[in-house]
């Protein structure tokens, strides 16, 4: 968040959330770590084996708290007492996680098996809720078999005082490893095991008594794949990087970012939001509704509206602007959108940085590989544009751009001289305007 002190001065303060989620510690300085997050809804579709058997039997119960598996011990001595094993086929690598939670002397978490019975290999990370034996706190395993009969061997970490327990598998080829969380976002890693599988296994949630006669209920809730990104919490001096006086400070709050459909949680129905916000009356002064009609829009880089040129250029004026304006970077171009392209310098624009690029320009009508545009979008490293606030690369920007660039066969086509007004011409609130006689009566010229 920006702060503004009683003198007026202006910085940044940056809050972490604790692993318990309740409350919030500042962070004084940048710091990055590695964080998961998920990359599906949870996965359904499960079938329920009983590894003493083999056999599916039935669909786990499945209700709006995740899968329940009820776990029930044979009266024999461990590790030898079967699972019950919720799962499906997956073919090739994979990432994911559960949060497991038990009143049952229990061990219960993500599985993976070459085959269904008791003696197959596989690979498991597991959550052990024996307090009887361990008071002290929770058991976190990770076990397998490297082939079929084979000994079980197993890796264990002790965790004290968390509310809940997450267990992550991970597949890369023959190796695997898993990780255990508190909150399902930071991991500390558990073990690294080699066991040779087919790229075909059973995965899933498995479950298993820890005590000779005993049973019990557990649950699994957020079963799904994942990945990994490393998250960045700036700093003070960070946030004043592009949130800078030159910009206003506060971004995103201005007029060609409101001009837009909204739907309104009230009503039910869409509307433009300075015509809603018009009409409330926060505008220190009223806008007419012709006036409406002349400002500009900026458009989705994704959205099915906008030409090619629109869309790069609103993607510019959103992430770049509030640097690469006058005064501010040490760059040969403008990323304002209310700038005309013409005047922008993007066009065959000098650059500071080549990366070893004969020819490099900003940008190279119809060659994206010589245009710093788009190399510094696709970048990920220290040469990455934006500089902060992202570590992966924007697939959609990027492929935006380059189609751009290349359909830039002249220059002189594109190079108009004048900003571009959004697209209005079929716009819904710009027909009804004209219906009722009170907007233009067409379109910006192009």
């Amino acid at each position: 968040m920006l702060v503004r002190d009683s003198a007026g001065a202006v910085y940044g303060v940056t809050y972490r959330w604790r692993p318990d989620q309740q409350d919030a510690d500042r962070v004084d300085g940048a710091a990055s770590e590695p964080l998961t997050v998920s990359t599906s809804a949870p996965l359904s579709g499960f079938r329920l084996v009983d590894t003493r058997s083999g056999t599916p039997s039935e669909f786990p119960a499945l209700g709006v708290d995740g899968y329940t598996l009820i776990v029930r011990s044979t009266g024999a001595e461990l590790p030898t007492h079967p699972f019950q094993f919720a799962c499906q086929e997956h073919v090739g690598d994979f990432d994911v996680r559960v949060q497991v939670e038990s009143t049952a002397p229990a061990r219960a978490g993500i599985m993976a098996r070459q085959e269904l019975d008791n003696a197959a290999s596989y690979v498991a990370a597991l959550v052990s809720f024996d307090t009887s034996n361990r008071p002290d706190g929770i058991k976190i395993v990770m076990e397998g078999r490297a082939g079929k009969g084979d000994t079980v061997i197993e890796n264990t970490q002790v965790m004290q005082g968390v509310p809940s327990h997450w267990v992550r598998l991970k597949r890369q080829g023959n190796l695997f490893s898993s990780y255990c969380s508190a909150d399902g976002t930071r991991w500390s890693a558990l073990g690294v095991k080699m066991v040779p599988m087919s790229p075909c296994v059973h995965l899933g949630m498995a479950a298993a008594s820890e005590l000779p006669g005993g049973s019990g209920m557990v649950r699994l809730r957020h079963f799904a794949h994942q990945r990994e990104q490393r998250w960045f919490y700036p700093g003070p001096s960070d946030c004043l990087s592009c949130h800078n006086s030159q910009s206003g400070f506060v971004l995103g709050v201005n007029a060609r970012q409101l001009n837009r459909e909204r739907m309104s949680p009230v009503t039910g129905m869409a509307s433009n939001q300075l015509r809603t916000w018009n009409r409330l009356g926060l505008f220190a002064e009223p806008l007419a509704q012709e006036q409406l009609f002349k400002l500009e829009r900026l458009v989705p880089v994704t959205g099915p509206r906008g030409s090619l040129e629109n869309r790069v250029r609103s993607y510019l004026d959103v992430n770049c602007s509030h640097c690469h304006r006058p005064g501010v970077a040490e760059a040969f171009f403008d990323a304002r959108f209310e700038t005309p392209l013409g005047r922008q310098g993007i066009m065959d624009g000098p650059v500071k940085t080549n990366l070893g690029i004969d020819g490099a320009r900003v940008v190279v009508p119809g060659e994206p590989g010589k245009s710093m545009l788009y190399q510094r979008i696709a970048r990920c490293d220290a040469f990455k544009m934006p500089p902060s606030g992202r570590d992966l690369q924007d697939e959609a920007a990027l492929r935006c751009v380059g189609e751009w660039i290349t359909s830039l066969r002249d220059a002189n086509t594109s190079c108009t001289g004048r900003s571009t007004v959004g697209d209005f011409g079929n716009h819904p609130a710009e027909r009804e305007a004209r219906r009722l006689g009170t907007g233009p009566q067409q379109g910006p010229p192009r």
